[in-house]
């Protein structure tokens, strides 16, 4: 359960996380940070 529960989480975050990314596509911290993300 647990483990199910961290997983949905991640994929809420990463999608979140995404759309971020787009706004600030020109950062390059941000685009370091959803390289990692995935």
């Amino acid at each position: 359960m647990p483990v199910i529960t961290t997983v949905n989480r991640l994929d809420k975050f990463n999608k979140s996380y995404i759309i971020i990314f787009i706004i600030t596509k020109n950062n390059n911290l941000h685009k370091f940070l959803i390289l990692n993300t995935i």
